[in-house]
C-alpha cells in the first residue's frame, strides 16, 4: 500500500538530475545518443509511477536509468507539452502565460484534493529560438498551502533530491510564479499522461 502523501524524502530519487547528464539512451539495446539537459520528466513520471505502486526506488543511477529514460519520452505528452511549450516561451505572450498558469493553479489544486500528485511543465526561457525549449523543466507538484492572494505549491524538483522545502509561490491571477531555489518560472501547466 503507497504513502497517503508523496515526500521527495521519501519517495524521490536520492540523486539529481544533473548526475544522469551524459549517460548514453537507449532505445531497446540500440544506442540513440547521450543525455543533454537532464530527464526531469523521466525522473518525476518514474518517482510517481514507484509511489503509486509502492514499490521502492533502486537508489543507483545506473539501474535506474533505462526507467527513467523511457519515462522521459512519455513525459514529453507528444505533441501537447512541446506545443505548449513553444507558445508560451515566445517573449510577447505575457497573457498566454497568465491564461495558462491561473487554470493550471485551480487543476493542481483539483488533482491534489483527490490525493494524485501533478507533474507540471514549468516554462524557464523566453525566446523565440525552438531549441530553447530544452531550458523548460518538468516538477512533480504534492502539495499546496493557499495564502493571501497566492499559493505555495509543494514539489518534488529532480535538481535538488531528498528536499521536502522546494516549492512555487503562484499568485491566484497566474501572472507570477517564484521558485523557492531561485529558477526563473514563467509559466506552468499540468502535463497529462495516460496511465
Amino acid at each position: 500500500m503507497r504513502p497517503r502523501t508523496f515526500a521527495p524524502s521519501r519517495d524521490g530519487w536520492p540523486f539529481s538530475n544533473g548526475s544522469l547528464v551524459g549517460t548514453p539512451l537507449r532505445v531497446g539495446r540500440v544506442r540513440v545518443g547521450r543525455v543533454i539537459g537532464g530527464l526531469c520528466g523521466g525522473m518525476c513520471l518514474a518517482a510517481l509511477r514507484h509511489w503509486r505502486d509502492g514499490d521502492p526506488l533502486p537508489t543507483d543511477p545506473r539501474a535506474a536509468q533505462t526507467e527513467i529514460a523511457a519515462a522521459q519520452l512519455r513525459s514529453f505528452d507528444v505533441p501537447r507539452s512541446p506545443g505548449r511549450y513553444l507558445r508560451l516561451q515566445r517573449p510577447r505572450a505575457t497573457d498566454a502565460r497568465q491564461q495558462t498558469t491561473a487554470p493550471a493553479l485551480a487543476a493542481v489544486r483539483a488533482e491534489l484534493s483527490a490525493g494524485e500528485p501533478v507533474l507540471l511543465g514549468l516554462v524557464c526561457v523566453l525566446s523565440r529560438a525552438p531549441w530553447a525549449a530544452t531550458e523548460h523543466h518538468v516538477v512533480l507538484a504534492y502539495d499546496l498551502i493557499a495564502e493571501q492572494d497566492q499559493t505555495q505549491v509543494r514539489i518534488y524538483d529532480p535538481n535538488y533530491p531528498a528536499r521536502d522545502d522546494v516549492t512555487l509561490q503562484v499568485s491566484d491571477d497566474g501572472a507570477r510564479l517564484t521558485h523557492s531555489r531561485g529558477r526563473r518560472v514563467y509559466a506552468m501547466f499540468p502535463i497529462e499522461i495516460r496511465h
